[in-house]
């Protein structure tokens, strides 16, 4: 599957600025953009956080008189055959990313965070299959993504150290279940804000292989794509 990409120019007036919650390719790296706004020279100034792996969790600003600033449109996402034997790079792309961690529910509508469960109705596979996928081959994914929340403004605090968000301390995880406990008395972690959005991997699968097998009967009953199946790659 291949994302368009859409160049925004980088003059200094910026009509709509960038959405928050959408993704950006700026620099070779993909972003998800947590605010924007016009500046009376420079554009639109994005902040955005570190999506792909070099740059993940990291924080950043971005003007579009400077910087490239490519907004990746998920309503254009292609779907591309796959004619290795088996499947064999879809597989690995969904395992790729079922390895990594769940995005909180507020941007459940971007396409690539999703893609997963669009690899896997390609596949074949229901949701059912996904879910004890996940819950027998990655129980360690699914014990960390149980104790995972999201603030306001998508910033991870989670309680495994292996899941920790940018900046967060073994504190603040603490301080977090203080205030879930006692929210009227007792103020958010510092640096978080409150409401907070629990990580729920397995409901988020059901809706977005829903989402994903309805968008793929749809290209099939319009004659746009026919699906594959293993005797048909020359396996």
């Amino acid at each position: 599957m291949t994302p368009e990409l859409s160049s925004a120019e980088p003059t200094g007036v910026v009509e709509d600025p960038y959405p928050a919650g959408a993704q950006v390719f700026v620099r070779d790296e993909m972003w998800l953009v947590r605010n924007s706004s016009l500046t009376e020279h420079d554009g639109a100034r994005v902040e955005v956080v570190g999506v792909s792996d070099f740059v993940r969790d990291q924080e950043a600003v971005f003007f579009t008189a400077l910087d490239e600033i490519e907004l990746v449109d998920p309503r254009q996402t292609k779907l591309v055959a796959d004619d290795s034997p088996n499947f064999r790079h879809s597989h690995l792309f969904l395992e790729a990313v079922l390895r990594r961690t769940a995005l909180p529910q507020s941007e459940r509508g971007l396409a690539l965070a999703d893609s997963f469960a669009l690899v896997a109705a390609w596949l074949g596979i229901t949701a059912d299959q996904l879910i004890a996928i996940y819950r027998s081959r990655y129980h360690i994914l699914a014990q960390r993504d149980s104790e995972m929340y999201f603030d306001a403004n998508g910033r991870k605090i989670a309680a495994s150290h292996h899941s920790y968000g940018h900046g967060q301390t073994k504190d603040d995880y603490l301080d977090l279940l203080q205030h879930l406990a006692s929210p009227a008395t007792t103020p958010p972690p510092e640096g978080y804000t409150a409401p907070f959005y629990k990580a729920d991997r397995e409901t988020e699968m059901r809706a977005a292989h829903a989402h994903s097998q309805a968008r793929l009967d749809a290209e099939i009953d319009a004659g746009r794509w026919t699906p594959l199946t293993p005797d048909e790659d020359g396996s």
